[in-house]
């Protein structure tokens, strides 16, 4: 099962104009950086009011292990809309915004690799 840890601090962030993203993953333990920051889940929170497809700055995911090579799946960044998914097997990317974009984001993280990361001093 998993064993996870939920750090203490969440990213509250506003991109502005034309801020995008170009396809990634949170986290690339998976893709053998061993040193990467222990991420496991991702949780994002919307909070874009009056947000509408003219202004931009979806989120498009792709199936788990997917390097968007298959079919992609939009997901509009509504105001309150949350979205979680699994930080090492979803590559994603946020296409270009024409106005402010606003996130809440927290990564959970794999318990075993944060608790190896604080005894090494990282």
């Amino acid at each position: 099962g998993l064993r996870l840890a939920v750090p203490e601090s969440v990213m509250v962030a506003c991109y502005p104009p034309r801020a995008s993203y170009k396809m990634h993953l949170d986290s690339y333990v998976r893709q053998g950086v061993e040193d990467d920051v222990p991420r496991k889940v991702t949780i994002l929170l919307y909070c874009n009011h009056g947000w509408s497809k003219s202004v931009g700055g979806q989120l498009r995911t792709w199936a788990p292990n997917d390097q968007g090579t298959g079919p992609s799946k939009l997901i509009e960044p509504l105001s309150g809309r949350l979205v979680v998914f699994m930080s090492e097997e979803i590559w994603h990317e946020v296409t270009e915004a024409f106005e402010d974009r606003f996130a809440l984001m927290l990564w959970v993280h794999d318990r075993d690799r944060a608790e190896l990361k604080q005894g090494s001093g990282q």
